[in-house]
């Protein structure tokens, strides 16, 4: 469920929105779990249900609900495993962090979420849980922001092309930063698909996926660009690169 902002500071919402995606990826590459996509679950928590309407009528057996405070340096998230079919809380813990380490909420949430639901994690989903998506603050707050810049209502070219900016920025300071690559692998492609950007971008956008995949070649978010790099109509229609992982047009 999208995590909260507690306050008025509304230029933080992309810390709570970032976070509520970043969790939401984590726990999605855990082959144990069936996680329902964000905007489903964002559409119908706007409508104001109970926990046991939600998880009814998104057909979920668990809920993880989230608060997020951020006052100076300081980060409070507060997580709960919520069980939709009697409404009781089977976990809840708060995380107080600085901007300097936030990027290691959302691995301790999803290998805590997986313990509770007694998740059987594979050798190599641990591994992946327990190394740190970059340790630059910097540069995974500059991701955050990308994160959720072009996707909110009424985006715009600008907007996306703010999101690869910040992206950018990201890789610079962290050249190792494997989901900030693909993240704007992501954002190049869809001001092509969407806003009908010069179709050039399709070429930096397979560089990017590329270097992604480079660094880490589980990881989920570098493979829809992928595959839409290969599947379009301006660099032909190549369907293998859609079935197999390893090839690229």
């Amino acid at each position: 469920v999208p995590f909260h902002l507690i306050g008025h500071d509304s230029a933080d919402q992309y810390l709570a929105d970032g976070i509520t995606e970043e969790v939401t990826s984590t726990l999605s590459n855990l082959s144990g779990l069936r996680v329902i996509a964000p905007g489903s679950v964002a559409a119908i928590d706007k409508t104001g249900k109970s926990p046991r309407e939600l998880g009814a009528q998104l057909g979920a057996d668990a809920l993880v609900e989230g608060e997020l405070q951020h006052a100076g340096s300081a980060i409070r998230v507060r997580v709960s495993l919520i069980d939709p079919a009697t409404e009781e809380t089977r976990w809840s813990q708060q995380y107080d962090h600085t901007t300097q380490d936030i990027f290691r909420i959302q691995s301790e949430v999803a290998a805590r979420v997986a313990g509770l639901l007694r998740i059987q994690l594979a050798e190599r989903e641990s591994r992946s849980l327990g190394r740190l998506p970059t340790t630059n603050p910097a540069a995974y707050n500059l991701y955050l922001r990308a994160r959720v810049i072009g996707d909110r209502p009424g985006a715009s070219l600008p907007a996306v092309d703010s999101a690869i900016e910040m992206l950018s920025g990201a890789v610079r300071l962290d050249s190792n930063f494997a989901a900030a690559w693909a993240l704007r692998a992501a954002k190049r492609s869809e001001a092509v698909f969407i806003y009908d950007a010069d179709s050039h971008r399709l070429d930096e956008a397979d560089e990017d996926v590329r270097k992604a995949l480079a660094l880490d070649s589980t990881l989920a978010i570098a493979y829809a660009p992928r595959t839409g790099l290969g599947l379009n109509a301006w660099r032909g229609w190549h369907v293998r690169s859609g079935e197999h992982p390893s090839y690229l047009p």
